[in-house]
């Protein structure tokens, strides 16, 4: 099946927006539309899993491919936007939108009778939109700003039923916590550009990267681009580190994960057991 598919760039291009894409529409159209709510939700989450299944087949243990465009350009740095593709990434797409659409299933009978189930689906779709759209940015930038929207989307749905205390409690606690971690995520961050000018993951981390252009010499992290004290290059990894041990609940950042079961179950399935606390590892697997 693998050897016979041969997309063309602009397809490939069309099927990572049909992973990612169709459940933003689905937070729209559940809002809009609360007597179809499911439907849509279900409807869109199939979607992304037939496009990731699609993009599995034709990318597993193949080389990667890149899609960027430039976004942002600011004196001597730019950050563009776009999709990588590669093992992790089908991996990953193919993982999330999997257990989103048994998460969607699942939901449609445990959340019948709710009043707010138009909603509940919406903040389902935002996640699931969210997720998949952190596993296939092509640059920190990006995985930053969406790694925020899960955090959002998880706040949203931890707190669903917000008339119990221990919900609105919960939410806030998950939120504040995740947000600790992030911080050491946004600096290791702000580390790199410093001293590459790109945020780029390809150029960064690929098999020809900056990296391997850089050397120490007398203490110093020589780049392209300038000097670092070396120590600083542990300092950024252990910054992402930060980021992965608070979003994948580990310790010490690891007490927002029994609280947020106050959200209905299938979040906590989702959120919890399956696809966020995830997204620690993946990060990691990004940089490594």
């Amino acid at each position: 099946i693998m050897a016979a598919i041969n997309f063309t760039d602009e397809t490939l291009i069309w099927l990572s927006v049909a992973a990612i894409c169709p459940p933003l529409c689905s937070f729209f159209f559940c809002l809009l539309s609360k007597g179809f709510a499911a439907v849509w939700s279900v409807l869109a989450i199939s979607t992304s899993l037939f496009a990731s299944v699609l993009l599995f087949l034709t990318f597993w243990d193949q080389p990667s491919a890149h899609f960027t465009v430039n976004w942002i350009n600011f004196q001597s740095f730019r950050i563009n936007v776009g999709f990588l593709l590669n093992n992790l990434t089908v991996v990953m797409l193919l993982l999330v939108s999997f257990i989103a659409l048994l998460v969607n299933i699942y939901s449609i009978k445990y959340m019948e009778g709710d009043k707010l189930i138009a909603r509940y689906f919406a903040y389902l779709s935002l996640f699931c939109f969210s997720m998949l759209s952190l596993v296939i940015a092509d640059n920190l930038f990006l995985i930053y700003i969406f790694w925020e929207l899960v955090g959002f989307s998880s706040y949203l749905l931890i707190g669903f039923w917000y008339t119990r205390p221990a919900a609105v409690m919960a939410n806030k606690k998950a939120f504040i916590m995740n947000r600790l971690g992030d911080l050491g995520f946004l600096a290791g961050i702000m580390i790199l550009l410093s001293q590459f000018h790109t945020l780029d993951l390809e150029v960064l981390f690929g098999e020809v990267n900056l990296f391997n252009s850089s050397f120490i010499k007398n203490g110093l992290w020589v780049t392209p681009f300038g000097t670092m004290p070396d120590y600083w290059l542990t300092i950024a990894g252990l910054c992402f580190f930060a980021g992965a041990v608070a979003k994948s609940a580990q310790f010490p950042l690891h007490t927002w994960l029994p609280d947020a079961m106050e959200g209905p179950t299938a979040v906590s399935s989702l959120i919890h057991a399956a696809t966020m606390v995830a997204a620690g590892v993946f990060l990691l697997l990004r940089i490594n």
